[in-house]
């Protein structure tokens, strides 16, 4: 009768084989697991953090400073340059043909003196000085081809005096004409010039001549007066 025990005695030898396979696999399998879990795994996997921003100091105020006088230094530097302010001194007396004479006469009411203004400048390439005389100046007032009055009618409407001509600066005289028409002895009778347009036309004797026109107005009328009557009855 059987007691169910097993049979003692060695086995064969594929069963050891079999074992020692299973064994190194489980062996391998944890080497494996261990190698993941200390982070093998990390070391392949590309990281996903962002790198880390690196400071980087803001340049002083004075290291600035130093670089820009560097660069400074690099760079040619004009020279500055002075404008004068100072007009240059006349060099003698100018000559009449180089004079100019501007007039410039603004409008005016007739029946009264009209200011007559001159500008006087040299076509020289110098400052000089002219001394002029009511007997050097030709000045004349016209309108169409009638001559209404002439400078050398009058001699005093000019005082003798000295002035300082500047190539392309107008050097001025002041002159008046009473307004009325003239004669060869200038007489205050004469009547007056009538309203219109007039040229005024001036030469240094010998020098370039040159014209403006200019307008005489007629002056407004008087203020009207309140019949006699009829102010009395006002009071």
């Amino acid at each position: 009768m059987s007691n169910g025990a097993r049979p003692r005695g060695r086995e064969p030898a594929a069963v050891y084989r079999r074992r020692r396979i299973v064994v190194l696999a489980v062996v391998v399998a944890l080497v494996a697991l261990l190698w993941w879990w200390l982070g093998g795994d990390n070391e392949s996997a590309p990281s996903t953090r962002p790198a880390a921003a690196v400071d980087r100091p803001e340049p002083s105020e004075a290291a600035t400073a130093a670089e820009k006088r560097h660069v400074d230094k690099k760079k040619p530097r004009r020279p500055k340059q002075r404008i004068s302010t100072e007009l240059a001194a006349p060099r003698g007396s100018c000559d009449v043909a180089d004079v100019v004479a501007v007039p410039d006469v603004a409008d005016a009411e007739t029946r009264g003196p009209v200011p007559l203004r001159l500008g006087l400048s040299t076509t020289a390439g110098k400052a000089c000085t002219l001394h002029l005389t009511a007997d050097m100046l030709a000045l004349d007032i016209t309108s169409g081809d009638e001559l209404i009055w002439r400078s050398s009618y009058c001699p005093d409407v000019l005082d003798p005096q000295s002035l300082t001509l500047r190539p392309g600066w107008l050097s001025y005289v002041e002159a008046t004409w009473s307004g009325r028409r003239g004669s060869a002895d200038c007489l205050a009778a004469n009547e007056f010039a009538e309203p219109g347009y007039y040229w005024a036309e001036a030469a240094v004797i010998g020098g370039e001549p040159a014209r403006g026109q200019f307008e005489l107005e007629a002056p407004p009328p008087p203020p009207s007066k309140a019949p006699r009557g009829e102010s009395e009855d006002q009071t």
